[in-house]
């Protein structure tokens, strides 16, 4: 029974703790514990808290109301419940919490080696291998510190400010430091078919021809084909139409006052684009090979619900020993398409949050700005704005995340190529506050102009509001 253990006390602290309860629960899976009642307890401790913001404490057994009525293992399951409710008085908080990133470690370093030995003894020897890649086995590594006696080293956030590393691909989220950064999760949220692929390139070809950095770019699609997404990528570096030639309406914001927000729109009418179809093999490649010259871009694909944390682990490690590349950015397309462990009780949404805080881990230790895309839920079809909670998928998204934009485009604004990016959440930089950016998708553009949100453009669209 529960002898006061790091792990009854994580457990006991998830269900009473209202401390600590809100950070256990956005970096522990049930699988982190030993005993069947303990990672039933935990399922229901997590999801009780997921919807209710809050630690269940004497509710947990009205959620286990079932569980506890079956048998011996319902027994046992009030016994640990009723021990819990003993032991909460007296936490130790201090000590759980300084403890919980060892207690996480070790539990999922024994779960990796029992799943392999098992893997090794069904004679499964690539899965074998592929388990003890992942890595969590080192998320949790020591980085060196910055004593305060070293002053260049202490004053390097000021060189960063001066020189931005990596573009959001938007001049207007840039110009406000909007940016992708080392070590850190950037997403976009849209509805579906609103352009979150297109999104995703358009940063990787505003990265790549940064050639003053010559960036080496990683971009994983695992919704549209690689043929697909050569094809955008072609479409975007050229400004090629894919089927047949097509005149275009090009809208540009100017007479921008002293907050760079343009007071009106330009358009130069009906300008001609040639199409991919329309010019040869030999054009295309004598067209694309200046863009050669700047970083490297790979682009890989793997099937939706394919790729794991471990292969993505080896995979970086097979790059940097065959190919000498180390990626400064992945692209992610995207990122609950990833393989997701949602057996032994674990519900989906759980599973899809400690995915991206494994991957903003690994992005950590591997020294790479990573940027995805989530999709928005029902929720938010027809809304004016989409914001945080919209996310469809686990509500810890947006908590992971260090910056969040969200993607919002009305019918009308639609119509004339125009959306809003609204800057959700920035953890570096000012945030609640939006950006209009002219499109043509036709020509594989996600943004071929942008301004800061102003009333007098809002007018003269039409249907959005400051």
């Amino acid at each position: 029974m529960l002898g006061g253990s790091l792990e009854e006390n994580v457990l006991t602290s998830l269900v009473y703790s209202d401390n600590l309860a809100p950070h256990i629960a956005i970096n522990i899976l049930p699988t982190d514990f030993s005993v069947r009642a303990y990672r039933q307890i935990a399922t229901a401790a997590l999801e009780f808290y997921q919807h209710h913001h809050h630690p269940a404490k004497i509710h947990i057994a009205d959620v286990l109301e079932a569980e506890l009525k079956a048998g011996s293992d319902g027994l046992f399951m009030g016994e640990v419940l009723r021990q819990m409710a003993s032991l909460a008085p007296s936490l130790d908080e201090a000590y759980v919490r300084g403890s919980l990133d060892h207690f996480i470690d070790r539990q999922r370093m024994i779960n990796m080696v029992n799943r392999a030995s098992q893997l090794l003894h069904d004679d499964n020897l690539e899965e074998a291998r592929e388990v003890l890649r992942a890595p969590s086995l080192v998320l949790h590594q020591d980085t060196p510190g910055v004593w305060l006696r070293d002053s260049e080293a202490w004053f390097r956030f000021l060189r960063e400010d001066q020189d931005i590393e990596f573009s959001s691909g938007i001049e207007t989220l840039d110009d406000h430091y909007v940016v992708p950064a080392r070590g850190e999760l950037y997403a976009l949220c849209a509805a579906s078919g609103m352009g979150k692929s297109w999104f995703l390139i358009n940063v990787g070809k505003h990265n790549l021809l940064a050639s003053r950095h010559r960036k080496h770019i990683l971009h994983i699609t695992l919704e549209n084909s690689l043929d697909t997404t050569l094809q955008r990528y072609t479409q975007c570096f050229l400004a090629l139409a894919r089927d047949e030639e097509r005149r275009l309406d090009i809208h540009i914001f100017e007479d921008r006052d002293d907050r760079e927000r343009a007071r009106r729109v330009r358009t130069d009418d009906r300008r001609p684009f040639e199409s991919i179809k329309s010019l040869n093999l030999a054009e295309l490649q004598r067209r694309l090979r200046p863009f050669q010259g700047y970083g490297q871009l790979l682009v890989k694909h793997y099937p939706t619900g394919t790729l794991t944390l471990g292969m993505l682990n080896g995979l970086l490690d097979a790059l940097q020993q065959t190919d000498n590349f180390k990626p400064d950015l992945v692209l992610l397309d995207y990122l609950t398409l990833m393989h997701l462990d949602a057996t032994n009780n674990v519900p989906l949404r759980v599973a899809i949050g400690q995915l991206a805080r494994n991957l903003r881990g690994l992005a950590v230790m591997r020294d790479f700005a990573l940027v995805t895309a989530f999709q928005a839920n029902r929720a938010a079809a027809g809304k004016q704005w989409v914001h945080g909670n919209n996310v469809g998928e686990d509500w810890s998204l947006h908590g992971t995340c260090d910056t969040f934009l969200t993607y919002n485009q009305t019918s009308h604004e639609r119509s004339k190529g125009i959306a809003r990016i609204l800057v959700d959440k920035a953890r570096n930089a000012n945030d609640k506050w939006s950006a209009y950016i002219e499109q043509q998708y036709e020509i594989g553009q996600f943004c071929t102009d942008s301004t800061y949100f102003s009333k007098n453009i809002a007018e003269q669209i039409g249907d959005a509001e400051e």
